[in-house]
Formats: structure tokens, C-alpha cells, sequence
């Protein structure tokens, strides 16, 4: 019985383990808390993870033509897009949800993903959020790597 209960455990660790999060340079952490304006004529897109709920689950974020990555509690990214017609795309095993949305040049935007109880599972929810806020947020968070490009 005992060793049945350590392999279960085992496979769940294995299954809450996804690809390795690398995080950014302190330096390129503190710059980013800063919020500055993006590249001329570019858009600058933050997304953070908020909540606690289901920490272990995996969300892949996708920032269309840009970035591809999975954001664990208390992280962030940083992307810098033209501007345009954008979209924010999040992912659980369950469902997914997106925002699209029309960026200026010069402007920087924020966008919260949250997981929240499903009845199929966990599912994420893209929310886009107010700068007071989501700096707020952003500050006690960590920046990390995207994985993809």
C-alpha cells in the first residue's frame, strides 16, 4: 500500500513539472519594473499570473507572433509588439481564453491571467487590468525568459 501511494505521488510531481522557467538577470528585472516606454514605434505588453489557486497547474500564454510561454504564480513577461491588432491567448488543459485588443505605438498595456475551478478542470481567464494595479502586482513578482522565440 505505502509503495503504491509513493508512485501515485511520484507520477502527480512528474505531471506538475513542465518545461524549466528561466528567469531574467536582476538588473533586466529591475528595468522592467520600471515601466518604461516601449522602442519607437513599438507597443509593450506585460503579462503577469495572479492568484494562488492551482499553482502547480500549467498556463501557456501566448502573445500572437510574439511569444509563447508557461507563466507560474508570482512571474511576469515583458513584450515588445507593433502596434496593431494584438491578442492575448492563455491555455490550460480545460479551456483557454483570450483578449484581443488594438495597441498604439508608445503604449504599454497589461494584461492578468488568473486559473480559476472548472468543471472540467482548471481554466485560465486573460483580463486586461489597470496600470495602478498591475504594477502594484508586477513589482512583487519575478520577470522571467519566454520560452519561445
Amino acid at each position: 500500500m505505502r509503495s503504491t501511494c509513493c508512485v501515485i505521488l511520484s507520477c502527480l510531481l512528474l505531471v506538475g513539472c513542465g518545461p524549466p522557467i528561466m528567469e531574467t538577470p536582476l538588473a533586466e528585472d529591475a528595468r522592467a519594473k520600471t515601466f518604461a516606454d516601449p522602442a519607437p514605434s513599438m507597443a509593450a505588453l506585460y503579462v503577469y499570473r495572479a492568484g494562488h489557486y492551482a499553482w502547480a497547474w500549467p498556463i501557456d500564454v501566448t502573445v500572437v507572433g510574439s511569444v509563447k510561454t508557461p507563466i507560474p504564480v508570482d512571474t511576469f513577461v515583458r513584450v515588445e509588439v507593433p502596434p496593431g491588432p494584438n491578442e492575448v491567448y492563455c491555455l490550460t488543459n480545460a479551456l483557454s481564453d483570450r483578449r484581443r485588443t488594438e495597441l498604439l505605438a508608445n503604449q504599454v498595456r497589461y494584461f492578468q491571467v488568473t486559473i480559476e475551478r472548472g468543471e472540467y478542470g482548471p481554466f485560465c481567464l486573460v483580463a486586461e487590468a489597470a496600470p495602478e494595479y498591475a504594477q502594484a502586482i508586477i513589482r512583487r513578482n519575478r520577470r522571467i525568459q519566454p520560452m519561445w522565440p
